[in-house]
């Protein structure tokens, strides 16, 4: 079984998936994103944040 064990590189990737979703306000944008289509205007709105902001974490997310 531990010859299967996927490489650095796998482990990379979810690690990095870990550090941007360690953002509240970025787990909050992608549940939104999730659940339906918003536009960034409309998501600063529903988070309460301003549109640049929202905008930097969509950046992230991307």
């Amino acid at each position: 079984m531990c010859e299967q064990i996927p490489g650095p590189e796998a482990f990379q990737i979810v690690a990095d998936l870990f550090k941007q979703m360690g953002d509240l306000s970025r787990v909050r944008i992608f549940w939104l994103l999730c659940h339906c289509e918003e536009c960034v205007i409309n998501i600063s709105s529903l988070m309460e944040m301003s549109s640049p902001a929202v905008s930097h974490h969509l950046k992230q997310l991307k």
